[in-house]
């Protein structure tokens, strides 16, 4: 496929894989885990992508090695400490980069200190909630929209097929 052979190219155009850490011990999306919420394809994407995918403690770093390519934190559930808040802060500063996905914060927000670093790094972030009266699941109210029509035409979604469901997605 045009994927495959684009993966190729940059395989060996490059010296090395750039190395992806991933945040795990805050409930964060496990990407070891092959039921429905779980990240395995995700991390298959990543690898076959060519990137060195990392799970890593946060609280186990006083500070990132300047190595890392980028830093993922998805969905997490529960806070982070200071000192882990600290590392990040440092990382981005020191021209990092990060990719974040968080829940809507509809209830007690458990990692409301993350957020208010975002937000002092940059980050606008806005606490909704998507409902779609139209296409979700049965029984969700609209709570959980739902896709089965894709860009057949389009490098990432063109080989789509089923449907793709979003719980409470922001």
């Amino acid at each position: 496929s045009e994927l495959a052979i684009t993966n190729a190219i940059v395989k060996v155009s490059r010296a090395k894989d750039p190395v992806v850490f991933y945040s795990t011990g805050h409930g964060e999306l496990n990407l070891k885990n092959n039921e429905n919420e779980g990240g395995t394809y995700l991390s298959q994407l990543l690898v076959q992508g060519s990137y060195d995918l990392r799970l890593i403690k946060l609280s186990a770093y006083s500070e990132l090695p300047n190595f890392v390519a980028a830093l993922v934190i998805w969905g997490p559930k529960q806070g982070f400490h200071p000192i882990e808040l600290e590392v990040i802060k440092n990382y981005i500063k020191r021209g990092g980069r990060l990719m974040v996905a968080l829940d809507p914060n509809v209830e007690n927000d458990k990692v409301k200190d993350l957020r208010k670093l975002l937000i002092e790094l940059g980050v606008e972030i806005e606490n909704n909630l998507v409902v779609d009266r139209l296409k979700h699941i049965n029984g969700s109210n609209g709570s959980v929209p739902m896709l089965d029509r894709y860009n057949s035409e389009h490098p990432i979604t063109k080989e789509f097929k089923g449907q793709v469901f979003f719980p409470l997605v922001s």
